[in-house]
């Protein structure tokens, strides 16, 4: 393990304070902390409760940045048109701002944030993705997704074309997020062995490197998840959706900070 203090300019205006070596060493980096992971060159921070953020680097274009910020009881987009469904209200706490989304008592309503459009993200450009989330006190009854697709999601355990994404669902049985990477006609199911818990804050991430036929997963800076098969063919385009669905009648919410992304060059 190795950790060094340091006064750097990281580029994009962000500095960092100290260096290590590997994602090994994020456990022993204190919180509130900016630094940089030789291991890949990335400039990181991890918050006050422990969660490790990417954050920009010169690998970052300068195109199709994006994002989507808690804001009271609505949201704050920019560069993307957004559509929100359910009831929004504000639920900041000491962590950070939050804003809940609810769905109706009815079954299969709706609730989140999604493009408008799904062509936000080419896959060919390499695109990234996170989401900076909290559960809500009841986290049963309920499908939760979180990525990128190529259509308005469907109240299922499965979605129509193609996909990059993490899932709960209890319907399906999940008790941990899930990872599904779909072409459009076979897909690849991976377990990320992260519990889904309640009243818990969680940051899923997805980067593409369509170039080598990667895409890598990781839930709150831990180790990368790789799937290599199944990937949405060159050309295919996507937009983002984080949403939950409540299968049979019962309201059901989840809240969320920040949703982020930008296509990689």
């Amino acid at each position: 393990m190795a950790l060094r203090d340091t006064r750097i300019s990281g580029g994009n205006g962000i500095d960092y304070t100290k260096e290590c070596d590997s994602p090994s060493d994020y456990a022993s980096m204190p919180n509130s902390t900016y630094f940089k992971d030789l291991s890949d060159g990335l400039i990181y921070f991890k918050n006050k409760v422990g969660l490790v953020f990417g954050l920009f680097t010169k690998e970052i274009s300068n195109k199709t940045e994006w994002g989507v910020n808690a804001s009271g009881s609505t949201r704050a987009s920019y560069g993307v048109v957004t559509s929100g469904y359910g009831t929004p209200s504000n639920n900041n706490d000491t962590v950070t701002g939050l804003t809940k989304y609810t769905t109706s008592a009815t079954a299969g309503d709706y609730a989140g944030i999604e493009t408008t459009v799904y062509n936000q993200f080419p896959i060919d450009a390499n695109p990234v993705f996170s989401a900076y989330i909290k559960t809500d006190s009841d986290i049963t009854n309920q499908r939760f997704w979180a990525g990128l697709f190529t259509s308005t999601l469907l109240n299922s355990d499965d979605q129509t074309g193609a996909y990059l994404s993490f899932r709960y669902s209890t319907v399906a049985g999940d008790t941990t997020f899930k990872i599904i990477v779909d072409s459009g006609s076979a897909q690849t199911v991976l377990d990320t062995t992260v519990t889904v818990s309640a009243n818990t804050y969680y940051l899923l991430e997805i980067f593409v490197d369509f170039t080598n036929s990667k895409i890598y997963f990781r839930v709150n800076g831990g180790s990368l998840i790789i799937v290599t098969t199944n990937i949405p063919a060159s050309g295919t385009d996507l937009g983002f959706s984080v949403e939950l669905t409540n299968p049979s009648a019962g309201a059901r919410a989840f809240n969320f900070a920040r949703i982020k992304g930008n296509n990689l060059l």
